[in-house]
């Protein structure tokens, strides 16, 4: 501390540390100024009766508040009020999910851009500024802090004291003055000898510190704003002599005092300002970083003395886009404030430096320092938790509104249909319809044939998919009507993954809507015609041929074999080699990674797909938010990377295959040309992945169900057998894509096991225009279906319906010789769906199971075994016809093949 004419003078802020100069002064200071004592200094042993009295006051006052509410308002104008006090609280519940998805675990790093060349030997000042312009510079930033410290110091005067024409404070009572100028004569000599460093160290004493004493006196504050003043200007100004400043050393509190004299207030130079430009004081989010902590306490002008860079970075919360969309703005300026995101940006800095650093907060003056710690994703779920308590406890305290919502959203799924003179299926909440499905009561396939069959005269019936109106459709002339002659009523599937989130799932040919379905699926169908199936056939059957081989020479796979496992990789192996263009062999490489991804991919039952389906059902938009995808992200990396360094090889290489991958390559080229729509790798990606899945899971399905019903029915099996080799024979041991075409009996056979098992059990459609239904049967109303409504047609039901198929639960090939065929109605027969959105790949996924039957008799004799489940029961966490028990049967080597 600086020695003055052997006078010490004190210059910390510390009260334990102060010099006190004056004992009496203190003394009568203090009574003067805290006249309100008695307040701070309480007993806490001292028991307070009025507490009590309080206490009772204001639970009568409740009380009566609550009984004056339950008498003035009609029971009916009450479960209204609170209704919509619930629907705030819920809003509000999801308002906070959104901030914490949004803000919390992804926050946003709007510094990106400096990461790397901030100064690190000096200090980071960054600001909000709405449209600053180019010119903004350090000076108008720190003439900006100065007018928001200069508001505050004016809000804390005008509520201490009564501000004079002078510009100066009128302190009540007068007393404080007169004990300010004995303080002021008793010092005045000291400090009129003070050099102007020794004085500016004063001052700092006072206004470097960013938070305030407790007892700073009152005249210390009032002097404050022309001590600031001061303070600014000497960044462009010559030192001055302060000739006029006193020191007042009060109990413990350093204060420094200008005398009032007119001709030292006409001295005073204003804050440094831009004269053409106005400050927005309004924008008042500043704040530093420094990997130095004292930097951050070094004044302006101390900064510049020792050449301490200093980088300003402005921010633009209307034109930045790291600040999100236009609701994450709103949230910003209206709720959350910009303090958090700026502390948040800078700790992305942070965290790429050995030393973290030291951050302040510019208008509050708080300081912070980063440091390392690791949060578990327990605390987000924790957090989840807290609001979802938080809300539900609200929603109690509501009295009788804590079921209105629940009964509304009831009563509205269960007279729905009900309200339109609509045939319907009673609905359960919030699950509508399907609710045993989704709590595994029943099965998928159980749940279609009853709603099917729950009215069975009427052209259609309704029920509820979740929330969603649903038509099920029964007949098969106004299935025509509604998906082949009114198409653009009804163009899409219903899509509940969003293409930017997740753009395997989003993008693909059975996801896209409207234009862009339509020019994938003319991009996609030259790959599917009968040229380009001759082709494929030729990798197909070596495909099949090399799979049997296998099996024939490994008897482990004869006395009891599971079909779905051997035949998932006999898919694996076809899509890898005609799509992708890979050779892969699942039953001797049987942990590919190919394969075990594909497994991961088609698992649709299991329990955390399951709760992702239902969330993507109930809150597509929240999980859309959350960034939630329904491929896991290692399965979908690695689908990624097998294409890209595929389309890259045969690029740079030159290489040509005739298969899926090369004609995208050939689509994506062409739509790189002018006047076409462009195709990127995702899309690609996209296509190429739901032609592995069919392939992988539905073709699968579809071959055991042929190999099981063959087992069943050894007199199918050798007439089919008989076929097959009168085809090789005339082959000469070969068979050709012609030769196949020709044989009618396999045809037969398959048809009759798509019938009976079809690969999917309802095709759906999402309402695009409004469309009017007939009468559904004599006596109802006709009906509309609205956009976004749902349309469903059962196609398993349908199949099994003895109305179009006399004995339905019979396996009979008959049914599709030449002679039945035309009888059959081509509209309740539908395996791979109708209409322009059929599934494109369906005559690829007959040449792949007709092949692999083919070989198969060829080389064995399929025999059921005590293994065999007569009938199937399906599995109650699977939406297709997936077997419970698996498909076992007996692998017999022919005693004489033709092989």
């Amino acid at each position: 501390m600086p020695q003055v004419d052997g006078a010490t003078i004190s210059i910390t802020n510390n009260q334990n540390s102060a010099t006190v100069h004056n004992r009496n002064t203190s003394s009568s200071t203090q009574s003067a100024l805290n006249n309100n004592n008695m307040n701070t200094t309480r007993n806490n042993n001292n028991q307070n009766p009025l507490v009590n009295v309080r206490d009772r006051l204001f639970h009568a006052l409740f009380i009566k508040a609550a009984l004056t509410y339950a008498r003035t308002f009609p029971r009916p104008v009450r479960r209204f009020i609170e209704f919509i006090v619930l629907l705030k609280a819920i809003a509000a519940f999801f308002v906070l999910a959104y901030i914490h998805i949004v803000f919390s675990r992804a926050p946003t790093n709007c510094l990106e851009h400096i990461r790397d060349d901030w100064p690190r030997d000096g200090i980071l000042r960054v600001e909000i500024l709405r449209n600053g312009g180019e010119d903004y510079n350090i000076e108008k930033s720190y003439a900006k802090e100065e007018k928001l410290r200069q508001e505050k110091v004016d809000d804390l005067t005008s509520a201490l004291g009564i501000l004079t024409r002078d510009g100066f404070i009128n302190i009540e009572p007068s007393a404080v003055d007169e004990e300010r100028d004995i303080t002021n004569a008793s010092n005045e000599e000291n400090h009129d000898s003070l050099t102007l460093s020794e004085k500016e160290i004063v001052r700092s004493a006072t206004i470097s510190g960013d938070r305030q004493d407790p007892n700073l006196s009152i005249t210390n504050t009032t002097a404050s704003p022309s001590l600031f003043t001061k303070f600014w200007n000497e960044m462009n100004i010559d030192s001055k002599e302060v000739s006029n400043e006193k020191i007042l050393t009060d109990a413990g509190n350093n204060s420094v005092v200008q005398d009032t004299n007119k001709s030292n207030k006409e001295d005073v130079v204003q804050p440094l300002k831009d004269p053409n430009s106005e400050v927005r004081a309004g924008d008042g989010y500043i704040v530093e970083y420094s990997l130095e902590y004292g930097f951050l306490r070094l004044s302006p002008v101390a900064r510049q003395r020792l050449n301490i860079p200093v980088k300003i970075v402005t921010l633009d919360p209307v034109n930045d886009k790291c600040f999100g969309d236009d609701f994450s703005r709103l949230i910003l300026d209206e709720l959350l404030g910009y303090d958090d995101l700026l502390m948040a940006s800078i700790k992305t800095l942070a965290e790429h430096e050995d030393n973290q650093g030291f951050l302040r907060n510019v208008v509050t003056g708080e300081h912070y320092r980063f440091v390392n710690m690791w949060m578990a994703r327990t605390t987000y779920l924790a957090a989840f938790f807290i609001m979802l308590v938080f809300t539900i406890s609200i929603s109690m305290l509501l009295r009788y509104s804590h079921h209105q919502i629940f009964v509304f959203i009831v009563y509205l799924q269960l007279t729905y249909w009900k309200k339109n003179k609509v045939p319907y299926v009673p609905a359960g909440p919030i699950f509508g319809t399907a609710w045993k499905v989704f709590f595994r009561r029943v099965t998928f396939p159980d749940y279609c044939r009853f709603v099917y069959n729950y009215y069975p005269n009427v052209r259609y019936v309704g029920v509820m998919d979740f929330a969603t109106p649903t038509v099920i459709v029964r007949d098969p002339k106004l299935i025509s009507e509604m998906f082949v002659k009114n198409f653009k009523h009804f163009p899409n599937h219903r899509s509940f993954v969003s293409e930017e989130v997740d753009p395997i799932f989003g993008r693909n040919v059975f996801s896209l809507k409207d234009d862009q379905w339509r020019e994938m699926r003319n991009t996609l169908s030259p790959f599917f015609t009968g040229n380009k199936m001759r082709f494929m056939f030729e990798l197909v059957s070596k495909c099949s041929n090399n799979f049997v081989d296998y099996l024939y020479e490994h008897s482990e796979f004869h006395s009891a074999v599971e079909l779905k496992d051997i035949f998932t990789r006999y898919g694996n192996d076809v899509i890898a080699t005609a799509a992708f263009g890979i050779d892969v062999n699942s039953l001797k490489d049987p942990d590919n990674e190919f394969y075990e991804r594909g497994v991961d991919a088609s698992s649709f039952g299991g329990t955390l797909r399951l709760i992702k389906f239902l969330l993507f059902r109930l809150s597509p938009r929240l999980t859309r938010a959350a960034g939630l995808t329904f491929l896991s992200r290692a399965t979908a990396r690695f689908f990624r990377n097998v294409i890209s360094e595929t389309v890259t090889a045969r690029e740079k290489r030159g290489i040509v295959r005739p298969d899926m991958i090369h004609l995208l390559m050939q689509a994506k080229d062409q739509a790189e040309e002018p006047g076409s729509s462009r195709m990127t790798v995702d899309d690609i990606v996209a296509q190429a992945f739901i032609f592995f899945l069919a392939g992988f899971d539905t073709v699968s399905t579809l071959m055991c169900y042929v190999v099981y019903e063959l087992a069943l029915h050894q007199d199918v099996q050798d007439k089919l057998r008989e076929e097959i080799d009168g085809c090789l024979k005339e082959g000469n041991g070969e068979i050709s894509y012609e030769a196949m075409s020709n044989m009618e009996y396999i045809e037969m056979v398959i048809s009759e096991a798509l019938r009976m098992h079809p690969p999917t059990l309802i095709v759906d459609r999402v309402c695009a225009k409004k469309f009017e239904l007939p009468a559904a049967a004599p006596g109802y109303q006709t009906a509309t279906v609205y956009p976004n409504d749902n349309v469903w047609i059962p196609v398993l039901a349908i199949h099994r319906d003895p109305k179009y198929f006399p004995e339905p639960e019979r396996f009979d090939p008959e049914r599709f010789n030449k002679e039945n065929k035309n009888n059959i109605d081509p509209y309740a027969y539908i395996p791979f769906g109708v209409g322009p959105r059929k599934c494109i790949g369906s005559r690829f996924a007959l040449v792949e199971t007709k092949l692999l039957i083919i070989h198969l008799l060829v080389k064995f004799v399929i025999k059921p075994n005590e293994r065999t489940k007569v009938p199937i029961v399906y599995k109650k966490v699977d939406f297709t016809l997936a077997s419970k028990d698996g498909f076992c049967v007996t692998l017999e080597k022919r005693k004489s093949d033709s092989s």
